[in-house]
């Protein structure tokens, strides 16, 4: 079955815009919660000059696509294996000389995962390109939004746990860029884990983007009244060119286990408060790790070191409420 095969019969799954005048297609892979029939990115792409395939996992129980799409399989390998012979397919037959695999969240997954399944044919020059967003490459950790989601909905065991952890696999990507909130700590060890990874096994650079005042829902955050996410993709498909407004360094100063440590924390624990106290020396302009920093002190009731680091993180975010919070707990105590 092809993508306009898919399209016309299971419409409440997939969705296909063709622009003959593009040599370029966009995939958009649909995110948790997303409904049928509801594109994630339609609005964004549909009058972007450029092919478009999109398609959602359905119903909350198709978590991670883990129970499989219509058309396509039952399970997460197979949807992947047949969906990259579908795309290769269409690529060669309408001459598309460049292919965007684009998600975010639970979309950011498949859409980085499905070019391990790619098989490069060298009669065509296809240039094969991810582009996600708030990612998790490495599911079920603590606080994550794939261990929620596996608490409350019927999830497959990924192929035998084969794609739990798809850090260290191969892609057969041109290009993988990554876009991160600072404040969403499983998203940035994610980030960061894959780009480490990547670069281990591989020597494959990763490009990562981060924003320092945006958290997992990066995407609304981006969007909100600047029409930022259209206009990425306009600059992307002319220039191949990426840039985010108030963008973070983490990636220059940490790595996945300086920020390990912060997934599942602990702000009374001494481990926690030294694992922070050498995040901020690595990365002094870090808000939320300042924000953590000076919540450690406030618990061991150092209201100046608290006050002093709180101050930091709100000159650094000054949109962290809870940095307010505790600022305004902290000022109490020291009579200002």
């Amino acid at each position: 079955m092809n993508l306009s095969e898919l399209a016309l019969k299971y419409p409440k799954h997939y969705y296909l815009k063709e622009y003959k005048e593009s040599d370029q297609l966009i995939v958009a892979f649909g995110n948790a919660g997303a409904l049928n029939g509801v594109f994630p990115f339609y609005k964004t792409l549909h009058n972007i000059s450029a092919c478009s395939f999109f398609l959602i996992s359905g119903l909350d129980v198709n978590a991670w696509y883990s129970n499989g799409l219509p058309g396509l399989g039952d399970n997460l390998e197979c949807v992947l294996n047949d969906l990259a012979d579908c795309i290769q397919s269409y690529c060669e037959k309408l001459d598309i000389k460049k292919c965007y695999f684009v998600g975010a969240s639970m979309g950011g997954y498949p859409a980085l995962l499905i070019t391990h399944f790619i098989q490069r044919n060298s009669l065509y020059d296809i240039k094969y390109n991810v582009v996600c967003f708030c990612t998790e490459t490495c599911l079920f950790l603590k606080n994550s939004r794939s261990e929620y989601h596996n608490n409350i909905v019927y999830f497959k065991d990924l192929v035998n746990g084969k794609y739990v952890d798809i850090n260290a696999l191969c892609f057969n990507a041109d290009e993988i860029t990554m876009y991160f909130g600072e404040r969403c700590i499983v998203d940035s060890y994610c980030a960061l884990r894959l780009k480490e990874q990547q670069l281990k096994f591989f020597n494959k650079p990763i490009r990562l983007i981060s924003c320092r005042d945006a958290g997992h829902l990066i995407l609304p955050y981006l969007d909100m009244n600047r029409g930022y996410i259209k206009h990425l993709f306009q600059e992307l498909l002319l220039y191949n060119s990426f840039f985010i407004l108030h963008e973070g360094t983490m990636s220059e100063h940490l790595c996945s286990e300086d920020v390990y440590g912060m997934i599942d924390p602990d702000v009374n624990s001494e481990q926690f408060f030294i694992t922070m106290k050498k995040i901020v020396q690595k990365y002094p302009n870090y808000a939320f790790g300042l924000n953590r920093l000076g919540v450690c002190y406030e618990k061991r009731e150092d209201y100046s070191n608290a006050f002093k680091f709180l101050t930091m993180s709100a000159i650094e975010d000054p949109s962290l409420e809870n940095t307010k919070i505790h600022l305004d707990y902290v000022r109490k105590h020291i009579n200002l």
